[in-house]
């Protein structure tokens, strides 16, 4: 019996693939892989670039790639049990991404080229793994698009409404606390100082970097969806909010100490304004009863 058995289970073993199914598999993915890399290598440089330039708005960008990996971890037990199976109609997606990408790199486009790539990306995830696994993983890619640079001409005009508002609301916060202050345009007059509300200060770069982490945020709390699409939805007032403080404050500092003054503050202003941002989401998740973040213990 002993003997018999050991053959039954002999013969409903599965055998293993020959090997030259397995390269025949796997060299035209590596192949491809290696062609993808040569054509995005001018986008990786446009990246770079816009990444490590001290006055870019996306400095945030390398962390991007992290998070959505995290957010696919989270999503890890959901990925496992979805049947994997090769999805021709994502050609439909991954042939014009491809040609936009290969356009966008001949034209020297790199906004064009980021869309580009990540779209092609995504198809070829979609391709590989199937309509069911990339409808699970589709938050992970589209937060991707956080770290694609906009074009010039839409962050021009994004940043100079941006500093009007800021403006704006600084000399209304100004005022409410008793202080003499007018706003023209991007100044605003001070008794003895007059501040000019720059570019770099027009909140865009922090509108931008904590969207990116109030999504990520979003993505990996528990709960609902509408309590997370109001912690997202909330990054936006709480970032004008937290930027006009910080005009305010180095409008108070020139005016009581002078420009030095107002050069210290303004050179501690990023992480005084992501320190008050990142208190706010973790507040307003605990208001919205979220108790978990990836799994992990919040409160």
């Amino acid at each position: 019996m002993t003997t018999h058995r050991f053959e039954l289970e002999q013969t409903d073993r599965i055998p293993p693939a020959p090997p030259y199914l397995v390269w025949g598999t796997l060299l035209p993915v590596f192949g491809a892989a290696g062609l993808l890399l040569g054509f995005a290598w001018p986008v990786l440089n446009f990246w770079r670039a816009q990444f490590t330039n001290p006055s870019s708005f996306y400095s945030h960008g390398p962390l991007v790639p992290p998070m959505a990996a995290l957010i696919l971890w989270h999503y890890r037990e959901r990925l496992r049990v979805a049947p994997l199976a090769p999805a021709p109609i994502a050609l439909t997606l991954l042939l014009p991404a491809g040609t936009l990408l290969v356009q966008a790199i001949r034209i020297g486009s790199g906004w064009i080229g980021s869309l580009a790539l990540l779209l092609t990306l995504a198809g070829s995830a979609w391709l590989l793994l199937g309509g069911r696994w990339m409808r699970i993983a589709l938050p992970a890619f589209a937060f991707l698009l956080l770290m694609s640079p906009l074009p010039s001409t839409l962050l021009n005009q994004a940043t100079l409404g941006l500093q009007i508002l800021s403006t704006t609301m600084a000399a209304h916060l100004l005022r409410l606390v008793g202080c003499h202050a007018a706003a023209v345009g991007t100044l605003i007059t001070l008794p003895g100082f007059t501040l000019w509300v720059a570019a770099p200060c027009s909140g865009f770069k922090l509108l931008l970097s904590l969207l990116t982490f109030g999504a990520a945020f979003a993505l990996l709390l528990d709960g609902p969806p509408a309590r997370r699409l109001s912690l997202l939805l909330a990054t936006l007032p709480l970032s004008l909010a937290v930027n006009a403080v910080r005009v305010a404050l180095i409008a108070i500092a020139g005016a009581w100490q002078g420009p030095s003054a107002a050069h210290q503050v303004d050179a501690q202003g990023a992480l005084i304004t992501l320190t008050l941002s990142f208190v706010a989401l973790y507040l307003l998740a605990r208001g919205l009863q979220c108790r978990t973040l990836a799994g992990w213990p919040l409160f």
